[in-house]
């Protein structure tokens, strides 16, 4: 497989291909980065810092996507685009603080 297809191409198996390439690097990305402040600020084991921060992600990575392609497919095509930016910051917004309480409240806590 060339590089060139996979970035640019509509076909749909670049497309699915190219989607779960980001999120496994954005699980990967997030839970270094929490293992690394837990296990140099909290002073945790590394292992029990790797295995909270991968859970931790885990279960919060579903929301992060939600959000993610309900602001690309939805909010974006139907306000940015046809120039209804109060409509679009405000729906945002919205998105914003529902996804930070889903993702702060107590059944998300590890």
């Amino acid at each position: 497989m060339t590089l060139y297809p996979f970035v640019f191409s509509n076909n749909p198996k670049y497309r699915v291909s190219r989607h779960v390439l980001f999120w496994v690097l954005w699980i990967l990305y997030y839970t270094a980065e929490v293992t690394i402040s837990r296990y140099q600020i909290l002073h945790y084991s590394f292992s029990l810092s790797l295995f909270s921060s991968l859970t931790e992600t885990a279960i919060t990575t579903p929301l992060d996507i939600i959000f993610c392609y309900t602001v690309i497919y939805f909010l974006l095509p139907r306000f940015l685009f046809k120039g209804e930016f109060l409509k679009l910051a405000i729906g945002w917004l919205l998105l914003s603080v529902i996804f930070f309480y889903l993702r702060c409240s107590k059944c998300f806590i590890i």
